[in-house]
């Protein structure tokens, strides 16, 4: 016995396909577009980490030189780093605030890298 003909065939119409690659296209558009912005969030985020331990280092080498020979670490210098500080009493307490910017030679988004901080004063030996 043979299967009946019509014009109709087993399968998917055009419109039917149209309609599966269009809702493919958008689901990968949304996955390709979500992977660059997690590239962008990473990149982003190991700059600040950078920055952050350029930063720690630059208030430690502070903390280190204070307390050595009360110079100012940045005529000693560490490198790439200017620092600006003022001393300010709160409540009896000696502090420092401390403003760390990096030099042009850091490199050219660091102009907008700008860090104030407060460090206890050393404290000053009696003579």
């Amino acid at each position: 016995m043979q299967p009946p003909t019509t014009s109709e065939e087993a399968g998917f119409s055009v419109l039917e396909m149209i309609v599966a690659f269009t809702i493919l296209a958008l689901v990968l558009g949304m996955v390709s577009q979500s992977i660059a912005l997690a590239r962008r969030n990473i990149v982003t985020a190991e700059a600040q980490l950078r920055s952050i331990k350029e930063l720690r280092a630059a208030i430690l080498l502070h903390q280190l030189g204070s307390a050595a020979d009360n110079t100012n670490p940045a005529q000693a210098g560490f490198a790439g780093f200017h620092t600006e500080e003022r001393e300010i009493d709160i409540g009896g307490s000696d502090i420092i605030a401390l403003r760390i910017e990096p030099n042009a030679s850091v490199g050219p988004t660091a102009g907008n890298m700008r860090f104030l901080t407060f460090v206890p004063a050393p404290a000053r030996r009696p003579q």
